[in-house]
């Protein structure tokens, strides 16, 4: 099973050679919905700084960390102590200005320690942004670099302007670090 799987995971990564991350295309955005987070560690000197650093607290806006291409940054870190299981998620929704044919989706995130790890996620796609269809669901995580967990979902040229992926943490915090979306 574990030869299958890298199998595939090596089939991926070529597929991605040939395909353009989408996200960085002109007109492609993304949000992040934070599950039931511990919004108190927002004001504590040293935590709150690990808290999104993706989002731009002065203009409200993304800075863009998600999809620039460096996977050992943090980029959307939130902290789920005495939250219960179920909640401790974070939903990042990639719209890619327009309609394309997405062949897979990368989601790279942090295990630094038992707090730091990834588990379930889910990639769903859409037209319209009200009904999505289910991609993926797993908890198959990869391991490139000593702290990187990747997981690459194959989109099957699925046509869609957006992009659903949610993940869970099986720890306290979670620290998704790079999305990529691939296709033509």
């Amino acid at each position: 099973m574990k030869k299958f799987y890298l199998t595939l995971v090596a089939l991926f990564s070529l597929n991605l050679c040939g395909a353009e991350n989408l996200l960085t295309a002109a007109g492609a955005s993304y949000t992040v919905f934070p599950g039931d987070w511990n919004k108190n560690l927002v004001n504590d000197k040293n935590l709150g700084k690990m808290i999104d650093p993706d989002f731009d607290r002065a203009n409200e806006k993304r800075k863009g960390l998600l999809a620039d291409g460096v996977t050992a940054q943090r980029a959307v870190c939130y902290n789920y102590h005495w939250t219960a299981k179920d909640q401790r998620f974070v939903t990042i929704v990639a719209d890619l200005g327009k309609e394309y044919a997405v062949d897979s989706v990368r989601i790279v995130a942090f295990r630094n320690n038992e707090a730091y790890q990834p588990g379930n996620f889910e990639v769903a796609v859409s037209s319209d942004n009200i009904e999505f269809k289910e991609l993926a669901k797993g908890d198959d995580w990869v391991t490139k670099a000593r702290y990187e967990r990747i997981a690459d979902v194959a989109a099957s040229s699925a046509k869609c302007r957006y992009v659903r992926i949610k993940v869970w943490t099986c720890g306290s915090w979670i620290n998704i670090s790079e999305i990529g979306v691939f296709g033509k």
